[in-house]
């Protein structure tokens, strides 16, 4: 239903939105099993592309989502879980470009997405992929997630509201940012431990920087974490191993 504030409005359930041109934020409020599937979502100076407040089994699949090219209407984020409290999103095969932060979330899946393009227009972060509230449950799988910015990531695990445990990450294609994957252990709460994080079989890339990010391909992994055949894409390292 479109609200003539300016977004539609989702709050049934078992609702499909497939095949439409949509400009304007897709606002999804406390309903369960709803599908947004090979839809073209424009957002000029929308908050965000697709929004998800209380949800259960969203599937979010083969979307374009975008924003305008430079900041005069920004989008701010592609895909977003405003309370953190969504479960089981999925976010499949879909591309999302010029927004400050495609896509965060802190549970479900997050498989085979091009996420790249980032915008930073103010004193935002940029994370192609951000974790704010914790997590309880989330696979990054099979992603391509590229920031040209030097700040802030491609992945972020941040444990500002909540502790970031059980996520797996593995076999993306990760480049740019200020660190290119950063693993949960800073934030507000002090996480000393990311219990249940496993970061395997990813490819960072050094087409932006040499370290991969601004200051180098990893920061604030706990050592209790699994890593392991983690590596570089490209470069004069290409192949190498990368430790943290």
């Amino acid at each position: 239903m479109y609200n003539p504030r300016g977004w539609v409005e989702v709050t049934g359930s078992n609702v499909t939105l497939q095949g439409l041109y949509i400009p304007f934020n897709v606002d999804i409020t406390s309903a369960s099993n709803v599908t947004v599937k090979n839809d073209e979502i424009y957002g000029a100076g929308a908050q965000w592309g697709i929004s998800l407040r209380h949800t259960k089994n969203v599937t979010i699949e083969n979307d374009s989502i975008y924003g305008p090219a430079g900041c005069a209407a920004q989008m701010y984020e592609g895909v977003s879980d405003i309370y953190g409290d969504s479960t089981g999103t999925q976010i499949i095969g879909n591309d999302i470009w010029n927004t400050a932060g495609p896509v965060s979330v802190g549970n479900g899946l997050i498989e085979g997405n091009y996420l790249h393009g980032l915008t930073q227009c103010g004193s935002e972060h940029n994370d192609g992929i951000g974790v704010n509230a914790g997590s309880t449950s989330l696979v990054i799988d099979h992603n391509t997630v590229l920031d040209p910015l030097n700040q802030t990531c491609a992945i972020c695990l941040f444990s500002d509201f909540g502790q970031v445990r059980n996520v797996t990450i593995k076999d993306n294609l990760l480049a740019g940012g200020a660190y290119t994957l950063y693993g949960g252990l800073s934030g507000n709460q002090g996480a000393s431990s990311t219990p249940g994080v496993t970061i395997t079989g990813n490819k960072f890339s050094a087409m932006y920087y040499p370290n991969g990010g601004t200051y180098g391909p990893a920061a604030h992994v706990w050592s209790g974490d699994v890593w392991s055949g983690n590596t570089w894409a490209d470069g004069p390292h290409a192949g190498q191993a990368i430790a943290h």
